[in-house]
């Protein structure tokens, strides 16, 4: 899941899937599907909290949300510290959560959530709102936490204390207990730790089925592929050479395309494939069962990326010898913070912008080079 914060501070965020929208705002919060897009829903709760909402995140397009306050006193339900489980069809919380410190994130799946704090994650099981576990990460002010599930295996991914390494950790979920209420059982399997950049990590992101984790550092110019089975590292690529902030990682749900933004007003697209080519060695620590990592799908043994017009040159230059963006679009504005994500449409994408501005962008898969515009929206 991807979020942004808007400059006039409304809070917007992509459901599980990316079909839908969710912005917290000044009254309540509304609902758009990313496409066609389009506003499909609006809840005022200015009759019972005058301050609106910080952060609103949908689980799928059920009328399950979570949802915190934008008051900073840390007083009442409605502050930022406290997160109200809200089920919109009662039109009432079904559970509240209160913290030490503001609440920075949180992650939604049927089974679990996650809330993102400052220095560590605390994750609950969703259905009776029990604590699971608390997993200690690095200062994590940008919310640096994702999740999804292929089975009956829950992955999260999240900033490990370590500079540069990226934790995993994979959950079971049991379901032959007969336990009270049939509630799953859902239980510790396994932890990768991996050190994926020399840097800090600034964006993290897991494909929809859970088997891809894609990851960028501080510096911005190398976006990294790896299983998330295994910790094997699948591709690298290269944004630039010059250093960037990655606003966010997409990864399609063929997992054939990875999209990300950038601090330079960039789209970039990537074509994911199998290499290969000797890549930078990884370190991995794995703790907990012995898994088997789910068949990844058979990618193209040609890379369709470019690769620098100076290579045949300079083979032995690492700038020259990587992967670059298969297909671009460049933002208009300055110093714009973005995020993109696939929709369902034949090689599409949507990039919302913290200036309000929507755009859908489409890219020829078989010659790449610039993308262009179908259609462009305003936030109301």
């Amino acid at each position: 899941m991807v979020s942004l914060r808007l400059d006039n501070n409304r809070y917007i965020a992509f459901n599980q899937d990316y079909s839908c929208l969710c912005m917290a705002n000044e009254k309540g919060f509304k609902i758009y599907n990313t496409n066609p897009f389009a506003q499909t829903y609006s809840r005022d709760l200015t009759d019972r909290n005058k301050n609106g909402l910080y952060i609103a995140e949908m689980l799928y397009r059920c009328n399950i949300l979570a949802i915190t306050g934008n008051k900073n006193d840390r007083k009442g339900k409605w502050s930022k510290n406290v997160l109200i489980i809200w089920d919109d069809r009662q039109m009432r919380e079904i559970a509240k959560l209160t913290f030490p410190s503001n609440i920075i994130g949180v992650r939604l799946l049927r089974e679990i959530i996650v809330v993102i704090l400052e220095y560590k994650l605390c994750i609950y099981r969703l259905k009776d709102i029990i604590l699971l576990e608390t997993l200690n990460t690095a200062k994590n002010n940008n919310g640096l936490c994702c999740v999804s599930n292929i089975d009956k295996n829950i992955i999260i991914a999240y900033l490990s204390p370590v500079k540069g390494k990226v934790n995993i950790r994979i959950f079971e979920i049991d379901t032959s207990e007969n336990t009270n209420e049939g509630v799953s059982s859902i239980n510790f399997k396994t932890n990768l730790s991996i050190y994926a950049h020399d840097n800090s990590i600034s964006c993290i992101n897991l494909s929809n089925d859970g088997k891809l984790l894609a990851t960028t550092s501080t510096k911005g110019t190398l976006i990294r592929l790896f299983n998330t089975f295994d910790g094997v590292l699948i591709n690298e690529f290269r944004r630039g050479t010059k250093h960037a902030n990655i606003l966010s990682l997409n990864i399609s749900d063929d997992n054939n395309w990875l999209c990300l933004t950038s601090s330079s007003n960039t789209v970039h697209v990537f074509s994911i494939y199998k290499t290969n080519k000797p890549l930078r060695k990884v370190d991995i620590i794995s703790k907990g069962k012995n898994i088997t990592s789910p068949l990844l799908l058979q990618y193209e043994k040609e890379s369709k990326n470019r690769k620098s017009s100076f290579k045949c040159l300079l083979p032995c230059h690492p700038y020259l010898n990587s992967d670059w963006s298969f297909a671009t679009f460049k933002l208009p504005g300055n110093q714009i913070s973005s995020i993109c994500a696939f929709v369902n449409d034949q090689n599409c994408i949507i990039v919302i912008c913290s200036n309000g501005v929507i755009y859908k962008l489409r890219f020829n898969e078989h010659v790449g080079g610039d993308m262009y515009k179908i259609s462009s929206y305003n936030f109301e």
